[in-house]
């Protein structure tokens, strides 16, 4: 097997113009032959499943890298100044990640059970431009972003590029709070915590330019804690997902009457301890899903001029309905006993 291997990284480096790349599940160690040689030109590397234990990836033009499910990956060390790209879902084994990515935008932790904070925290302050962030079942992720307001980031020691908290106090440069927070979560527009248990301190953590909010799942998020959430991010979400999740009709009120003019995408299903709907004079909204809501009784949409695809499947206990929304192309309601009051109207 390593004598093919051989053989594959002398044909490859002979491909001087190759620049996407895909290896994913396959069983010998591919970094053996990407590492040294086969980055110079690459703009997509994919290595999902890889088997490897460390990871040394330089890529002077690399854009996208993906280390799925490399469940036996424990360190990663990267130098891709270009890189705009990196998911690490379910790399379950990760523990320590030294990464010179300055240019990065998207990043998936989505998994990452193991991951010290320390780590995290360290590997944020390196992506100033970071724009879509997934931690999904990150422990105490909201913990460090709370932690990095109040008090400062923790950190895992001196590093490459980042002053120790020693040196930054000698040359009296102790940052301040917001300082800290302002490196953790500069520009975020995209956030992802589905599953996430320790959520407690979402309530603390500041985006102040978030766009996508991703809760799904998020059954031990506390009701006031959502509340205070989606009130901070008042009138600049655009898509929010809060699908299996428990919380009152005062959660969406505040996401309809904050969001009137920003918000497209609304994804509710399975909330079963909504019991009102109302969403009116929502000028962008173009997709809701309320489906497996069994608990709502009453649904009004009217003034949604952008609104295409309305789903409420299986809303057995809706009595009342009054759906008006002149762009609407695509309604699906199974399952929806014979309300007392029915209205549905759009243009013809």
């Amino acid at each position: 097997l390593s004598a093919a291997w051989a053989t594959t990284e002398s044909a490859l480096s002979q491909l001087v113009h190759l620049q996407s790349l895909d290896l994913g599940r396959n069983q010998a160690s591919a970094l053996r032959w990407v590492q040294p040689v086969a980055c110079a030109r690459l703009v997509s590397l994919s290595l999902d499943g890889a088997l490897c234990r460390t990871a040394d990836i330089r890529g002077p033009v690399l854009q996208e890298l993906s280390l799925n499910s490399c469940t036996d990956l424990h360190h990663l060390r990267l130098s891709c100044p270009d890189l705009r790209a990196l998911s690490l879902v379910n790399a379950t084994s990760l523990v320590a990640v030294d990464a010179d990515v300055p240019a990065l935008r998207s990043l998936s932790l989505a998994g990452c059970l193991l991951l010290p904070t320390g780590v995290v925290s360290e590997l944020l302050q390196g992506v100033p431009e970071l724009e879509s962030l997934d931690a999904s079942g990150l422990p105490r992720f909201l913990q460090l972003i709370q932690d990095a307001g109040e008090h400062g980031l923790p950190s895992p020691g001196p590093s490459r590029g980042t002053p120790s908290r020693g040196e930054l106090a000698r040359s009296g440069g102790e940052p301040s709070s917001q300082e800290h927070r302002a490196r953790l979560v500069p520009v975020l527009r995209a956030l992802s915590l589905t599953c996430t248990e320790t959520v407690e301190n979402i309530r603390r953590a500041g985006f102040p330019k978030l766009r996508h909010l991703d809760l799904r799942d998020s059954v031990f998020l506390k009701h006031a804690t959502l509340l205070h959430t989606l009130q901070n991010s008042a009138g600049q979400l655009t898509h929010v997902d809060l699908s299996r999740m428990k919380f009152g009709d005062d959660c969406v009120d505040v996401i309809l009457a904050g969001n009137t003019n920003s918000l497209t995408e609304l994804r509710l299903a399975h909330c079963r301890g909504m019991k009102r709907l109302r969403a009116n004079k929502l000028s962008a909204l173009s997709y809701m899903d309320i489906t497996g809501c069994t608990g709502l009784e009453s649904v009004d949409v009217t003034d949604c001029p952008s609104l295409r695809c309305l789903a409420m499947d299986d809303c057995a206990a809706v009595t009342s309905l009054c759906v008006r929304a002149r762009a609407l192309q695509t309604m699906s309601a199974r399952g929806l006993a014979c309300p007392r009051e029915l209205e549905v109207a759009s243009d013809r």
